[in-house]
């Protein structure tokens, strides 16, 4: 039965697995005999295999003697064997796309070592196609991702693009990222785009179509990037005072604009 962890990352457990999850953010799955804690950390290496060499670095496991994982999909990972006072830990590692989700595998009985490793190898990771965008570029856009999906910290990654020469490389993620299911993913795509300062045709209408975005605050957004970017002022300002109206969405100005 597959399991989602995050909008990414899924995982095949058996009807028999019931699931809780925890204040300080893992997902639990359980059934006699077996405890499966997940976690996931953000703003990794685009990287794959260097991010879970780093992670293990990091951790500093006792004891490795299950093999390194690569597939096709893009995942890379490790697991490590551990016992301790006749409990049994397979703690498995993988990383895609810039994230990393450790998965600790607890059981009292080492046979079911089998069981934990089949778990762990039907772990899928599924991003959105401007993420695999921004691996795509190189550098990575690591920046911009974490800015787009995080609603933070816009303007500082589109500074850091600009001073790598990355303009280029950063326009096409952004259009697909205004198509994002996402809410924060498009408000932030749309202040991106009215920093960025490109008026082509491509920018203007990607930014044209977040003004009937099902969303007031990508409304509100998509106007205010069209106006820096010299659109009529008569054609925008209707979208921009919805958002007052429907007390919503602050009208970002200037300096003060809102983040996210």
């Amino acid at each position: 039965m597959q399991q989602t962890l995050s909008d990414n990352w899924t995982l095949d457990v058996g009807p028999a697995f019931s699931r809780r999850e925890t204040d300080d953010g893992f997902t639990v799955f359980e059934r006699p005999g077996m405890e499966i804690w997940a976690v996931i950390y953000c703003e990794q290496s685009f990287d794959a295999d260097k991010a879970v060499r780093s992670f293990l670095d990091w951790t500093k496991p006792a004891k490795s003697d299950v093999a390194f994982r690569r597939s096709s999909d893009g995942i890379a990972g490790r697991a490590v064997l551990t016992n301790e006072q006749n409990a049994w830990t397979l703690t498995a590692v993988a990383a895609s796309h810039g994230r990393i989700i450790k998965l600790d595998f607890r059981f009292p009985e080492q046979g079911q070592v089998d069981s934990a490793v089949a778990i762990w190898h039907s772990l899928k990771c599924s991003v959105p196609a401007w993420v695999e965008m921004c691996g795509r570029a190189s550098p990575p856009l690591a920046e911009l991702r974490e800015a787009l999906e995080r609603g933070i910290d816009v303007e500082e990654a589109i500074e850091g693009i600009e001073e790598r020469g990355q303009v280029g490389d950063a326009i096409p993620v952004l259009l697909e990222a205004s198509k994002s299911d996402t809410q924060t993913v498009r408000q932030s795509t749309c202040e991106a785009l009215g920093l960025i300062g490109d008026t082509s045709d491509e920018v203007l209408a990607a930014l044209r179509a977040r003004l009937n975005d099902r969303s007031v605050q990508v409304r509100a957004w998509s106007a205010d990037a069209l106006l820096d970017l010299g659109e009529p002022a008569e054609t925008i300002v209707p979208f921009m005072i919805e958002g007052l109206q429907k007390n919503e969405s602050p009208i970002p100005k200037g300096e003060g604009r809102v983040q996210g």
